[in-house]
């Protein structure tokens, strides 16, 4: 379920405030996952802008990335089930939703 977005994060009615820009948010059963704007991470390295929290607000995982260039990063989910998550080298990621863990990724461009 696509979560709305506030430059927070509303879940249950209530504002999650992360001290981060939001691009894109949704809930996967009792996983809140999160695309922070790669922008608001320090540049010239990895933005570690996907990650998931229990409904605790606890951090579960940071994604991994399916590159090691130094400018990865991610943009927007673009399927829940499965989690499948676009990044800014035209990739489709899927991320397992218990563990961060790229599953797979495919070019598309």
């Amino acid at each position: 379920m696509k979560l709305p977005i506030h430059h927070k994060v509303e879940v249950d009615g209530t504002l999650w405030d992360f001290d981060r820009n939001v691009l894109d948010a949704r809930r996967i059963k009792d996983v809140i996952v999160v695309v922070f704007d790669y922008m608001s991470f320090p540049h010239g390295e990895q933005a570690k802008n996907l990650q998931a929290f229990n409904l605790r607000r606890e951090l579960l995982w940071v994604a991994e990335h399916p590159t090691k260039e130094r400018t990865d990063t991610y943009v927007g989910i673009t399927s829940e089930v499965p989690l499948v998550v676009s990044n800014f080298a035209s990739l489709q990621c899927e991320i397992d939703v218990e563990s961060g863990r790229l599953k797979r990724s495919v070019f598309t461009k």
